[in-house]
């Protein structure tokens, strides 16, 4: 019945305009229970341990194993951490979706962003040898991503079979610029100075569209002025012009990290949108 609303809400949104802002729909708080979680080593780098936790819904999915999203937070490659995406993943997992919340090693760990690609596909392939006693379905899933964690997910998605949908908050498009004096990302930092001006457009998720891409919702604050929200309009004009499914929603007077719980009045509104972006696209 939840998930039949949930599309119901998904299709009136999406009929209505993209994410027209309706306050009787956002009104109510959000439920945050009905899941379990497990814990997992899916890498190591130097002394550090990289695990992943796994917000398993308790109720079974009629229809077969349950689709799930991978989550990949942001911290400027300095820091990041697992509870990062808890709330919007005990959200997501209450109506039926489970949610994979990774960590990746970083500049203090000696990282680059080739490192981060690896890892995060290590996080994957964890999933997929567990898919089944999980009961996860590797051909419904997709990223939310925020900030430094959205050119690593948006890689991964974009070049990933069973891929649906990549979600990205305040993010970065293109490595290779800064745009309207915003401070992201930064010259000379570790995570990005080993390559090459063309190594990183390659690496740049603007440039990596191919044909039929995951569906995608960019949501970033025009008042952000660590990552401008035009790294948000490119990608998202760029995957509109290979044909695909791209939604972007811009708040004028949001900054960079508006999303988090605490942040601002935002945070219970995108974790909405995003569900029913979610809920649209694989029901699509």
């Amino acid at each position: 019945m939840m998930r039949t609303l949930l599309l119901t809400f998904a299709a009136t949104l999406l009929c209505a305009g993209a994410y027209a802002a309706d306050p009787e729909l956002y009104c109510a708080d959000l439920t945050y229970d009905g899941f379990t979680t497990r814990s997992y080593t899916f890498a190591t780098r130097g002394d550090r341990t990289l695990v992943l936790e796994i917000d398993l819904p308790e109720r079974g999915d009629a229809g077969g194993p349950r689709p799930f999203v991978v989550y990949v937070p942001g911290g400027s490659w300095r820091t990041c951490g697992i509870g990062a995406f808890r709330r919007q993943s005990a959200y997501l997992a209450s109506q039926g979706i489970a949610g994979v919340r990774i960590v990746y090693s970083l500049v203090g760990d000696g990282a680059d962003f080739s490192a981060g690609l690896e890892e995060l596909q290590a996080a994957r392939d964890l999933v997929a040898a567990r898919a089944g006693e999980l009961g996860l379905d590797t051909l419904r899933f997709g990223y939310v991503a925020a900030s430094a964690g959205t050119p690593l997910a948006a890689d991964e998605a974009l070049s990933q079979a069973g891929c649906r949908f990549f979600v990205g908050y305040n993010g970065i498009y293109d490595l290779t610029r800064r745009i309207d004096g915003s401070r992201f990302p930064e010259e000379g930092t570790p995570y990005l100075a080993p390559f090459s001006d063309g190594e990183l457009r390659d690496f740049s998720p603007v440039n990596r569209i191919g044909a039929d891409p995951p569906a995608v919702a960019l949501f970033h604050g025009r008042a952000d002025r660590t990552i401008s929200w035009k790294q948000s309009q490119l990608f998202c004009d760029a995957v509109r012009a290979a044909d695909g499914r791209a939604e972007i929603v811009l708040y004028d007077d949001a900054r960079h990290g508006f999303f988090n719980y605490g942040k601002s009045d935002y945070h219970e509104e995108v974790t909405r949108k995003t569900a029913a972006f979610i809920f649209s696209v694989l029901g699509e």
